[in-house]
Parts: structure tokens; C-alpha cells; sequence
């Protein structure tokens, strides 16, 4: 499984329970993660970016059948993220960076302020007739 990744660039998303933190080693593979701020800053130094989960994954088919045929572990159940249980039954994940500008859609407001982008998109216009 390949699961992107990016900086988080607010501190709104920093503490949004709806952003999915990520913490990855340094061979790229994801160790966690989280609804809240990992890792965290002692003494409010942060030395170590804070990433978020860009919501498109990359499966093989093996690793989705694999998945499915799991339950559900004690940090999937903790935190409520579905590849948790990859990380439980340590199954690799890996993280890969991107700077492409992604939106999730968690929330009733996420909705709006995505259709809106979505109508200003020229691409999307093209394509809508908007």
C-alpha cells in the first residue's frame, strides 16, 4: 500500500480531529497514525514536519483482500483510521510526499468550501458547463 502524504499548512488541520496525522520512519514507511498532533513538540520545538493523509491510497489487489480479511486491531479501534489495522497486523504501509493540494470531504463545511473550489476551478467549468 502506498498512502501519500503532505505538510500540514495550518493549525486549524493540526487540530482538526478530521485531519489524519502521519508519522513515517526514515525508509518511508508509516510507524502511525493519528487524529491528533504527532509527533508531538516537547518544549513547543517542532524539528519534525507534521504531516497529514492525502486521502488517495495506492493498493495492490493482494494487500486489499489481505486487509479485508483481518479484524479490526486495538489502534484502528482507538483511533478510528482503517489502515491502523494495516499497522496492527504489521502490514507495510508506505508514505510518499506530495505537494499536490488535496481536499477532504469529512464534514457538512468541508462540502461547501470543496463545491465552491470546484466551481472556480477553470478545468472543472470546462468540463461542467458551469
Amino acid at each position: 500500500c502506498i498512502n501519500p502524504i503532505a505538510e500540514l499548512t495550518s493549525d486549524e488541520e493540526m487540530q482538526s480531529p478530521n485531519t489524519v496525522k502521519v508519522v513515517s520512519n526514515l525508509h518511508n514507511r508509516v510507524v502511525y497514525f493519528s487524529r491528533y498532533p504527532i509527533p508531538s513538540a516537547l518544549v513547543n520545538v517542532r524539528s519534525y514536519p507534521v504531516m497529514r493523509q492525502v486521502p488517495i491510497l495506492g493498493f495492490r489487489s493482494e494487500f486489499c483482500i489481505r486487509l479485508t480479511e483481518l479484524n479490526p486491531g486495538p489502534l484502528e479501534l482507538q483511533e478510528g483510521i482503517d489502515l491502523l489495522r494495516a499497522i496492527d497486523h504489521d502490514l507495510p504501509v508506505h508514505a510518499m510526499e506530495t505537494e499536490f493540494q488535496t481536499f477532504g470531504v469529512d464534514t457538512e463545511m468541508d462540502r461547501l468550501v470543496v463545491e465552491e473550489r470546484l466551481k472556480a476551478d477553470i478545468i472543472t467549468r470546462r468540463y461542467m458547463d458551469l
